[in-house]
């Protein structure tokens, strides 16, 4: 009996040392599927945080374009205000050159106008005629229009 009993005793201890045992290794195992499911869990957060570095270099690239397309668009609008100017200075030439032609007509008309006078003067005044001052009409100056514009009398080119 104290052979079955110790036998048993030592059954009992060997049971509870495989147990004890067998809990190591499911705890050992355990830590192991932790460890697995930790180093899982890192490489999830790695690739998480790599597509989000991928998204900011994206973000990144999309504001540098953004730059890009905005400083083209300044570059265009400044182009396209150099253009008005330029347009806008090119007008101010032309009305000033039409002012210059203006001014111009308007002097060949008093021009005109001096010479219609003069030669009103010297045909139709009696006591200023041609002839009153020993003048020949071939001889005076003429005009484009027909109008004499200096004539030469005895005292010298009279007007």
């Amino acid at each position: 009996m104290h052979m079955m009993t110790s036998h048993n005793k030592r059954e009992r201890e060997r049971e509870r040392e495989r147990e004890k045992r067998e809990r190591e290794r499911e705890r050992e195992r355990e830590r192991e599927r932790e460890k697995e499911r930790e180093r899982e869990r890192e490489r999830e957060r790695e690739k998480e945080r790599e597509r989000e570095r991928e998204r900011e270099r994206e973000r990144e690239r999309e504001r540098k374009g953004e730059r890009e397309r905005e400083k083209e668009e300044r570059e265009r609008e400044r182009e396209r205000e150099r253009r008005e100017r330029e347009r806008e200075r090119q007008r101010e030439r032309e009305r000033e050159r039409e002012r210059e032609r203006e001014r111009e007509r308007e002097e060949r008309e008093r021009e005109r106008e001096r010479e219609r006078d003069v030669h009103e003067r010297v045909v139709t005044n009696e006591c200023f005629t041609l002839r009153d001052h020993g003048c020949e009409p071939r001889r005076g100056v003429w005009s484009r229009d027909g109008f004499i514009i200096r004539v030469r009398g005895r005292d010298g080119w009279i007007f």
